[in-house]
């Protein structure tokens, strides 16, 4: 790994930020009529809807992980099933497929508490009879297509102490199939939501600089109209995916503090005064090699802004998975007419599998 200063670009090399993904299930059952037809209008009866089964986790497939490489979260649509075989990470169907339906509706969020996370709750309607009369449900997943395949999502019905409990849907019965997608820190003790934090060193023109580093904004789930207050959640699936999966718009920038810039808690910021003269933007991704789960991004800070006279103290950092603060020992300089560039590997992974 290099790192060079330019007469007219400061470059700096930041750590590794990594996202770590779960997800769980719900079902709901409900009877209706649709007015008019066709219209996707539906009208609910009174007293019908009945959970008929509470939430329960799921199985991120390797497509899954590979998907977030490939440009999307992979969870436009559902698809359900008969087949009670335990799924496997290399799985990309389901092994009795019935259905499948695309979502209707979807909201993002972050927990407030430890442990925390950011989430993104998708809603998928089945329409009665999408099965052929009634039919029992043992699987489900989500997926890129309606069609069987593609799965990114793999998960039995199971109860609240994991034993498999098949979903009974008849065939006069609407079913909503909710999927939540947990997105995880790194850099926290998760029961406590304790930082841990973690240092390095960068050179910027033959100097070191320490840095440190902890979660940001964490009980933020993300406005996309509100790029300032972007946090956990906005990213995590969204047909405005651009550039191979990284939303850089809005959703991945960058904010810069000056030099009195000290870390705040994990669901904030660091302190001093920011960039009033706006955010720094995404400005390029290295290539996705299949199985790496990884891609290195960079951001840049043009020779208008950051410039807040002795140095750059502080970072917050935000891209599609996650969002960070950074703070420096001494702050980094940069003056008028130099640009500011910063460039981080960003990786994810199951969170079962990541520490």
């Amino acid at each position: 790994m290099s790192y060079f200063n330019r007469i007219k670009e400061v470059e700096i090399q930041l750590p590794d930020i990594h996202g770590g993904m779960g997800g769980e299930w719900k079902f709901e059952t409900f009877k209706g009529f649709e007015f008019p037809r066709g219209s996707g209008n539906v009208y609910e009866y009174p007293f019908t809807r009945r959970v008929a089964l509470d939430w329960f986790p799921n199985l991120i497939t390797d497509g899954g992980l590979e998907m977030y490489g490939a440009g999307n979260g992979g969870m436009t649509y559902c698809q359900v099933g008969t087949d009670d075989t335990p799924p496997v990470y290399g799985n990309s169907n389901l092994g009795g497929y019935v259905a499948g339906t695309v979502s209707i509706d979807n909201s993002v969020g972050a927990q407030g508490s430890a442990p925390y996370y950011g989430w993104m709750i998708r809603q998928y309607r089945f329409s009665p009879n999408f099965g052929g009369g009634d039919v029992n449900l043992n699987e489900v997943g989500a997926s890129q297509t309606e069609a069987t395949g593609s799965l990114s999502s793999h998960a039995l019905t199971v109860d609240g102490l994991g034993d498999p409990a098949t979903v009974p849907v008849l065939e006069e019965e609407y079913l909503d199939v909710y999927y939540k997608r947990r997105n995880y820190p790194a850099h926290m003790i998760e029961a406590t939501g304790v930082p841990t934090d973690d240092q390095g060193i960068i050179d910027v023109a033959g100097i070191d600089y320490e840095y440190t580093i902890r979660p940001s904004r964490m009980t933020i789930g993300g406005n996309p109209a509100q790029s300032t207050t972007d946090g956990w959640g906005t990213g995590i699936n969204s047909s405005q995916v651009v550039a191979n999966g990284y939303q850089y718009h809005n959703f991945a920038e960058a904010v810069a503090h000056d030099e009195t810039a000290v870390l705040g808690s994990v669901a904030g910021v660091p302190t001093g005064a920011t960039d009033p003269n706006g955010l720094g933007g995404y400005a390029g991704q290295s290539a996705y090699t299949p199985g790496s789960l990884s891609r290195e991004l960079w951001y840049q800070f043009s020779a208008t802004k950051a410039n807040f006279g002795v140095g750059i103290g502080g970072l917050v950092v935000k891209q599609t998975l996650s969002c960070y603060q950074l703070v420096f020992d001494n702050p980094i300089p940069k003056i008028l007419g130099q640009a500011f560039t910063y460039y981080h590997n960003f990786s994810w992974d199951r969170k079962d599998t990541w520490v």
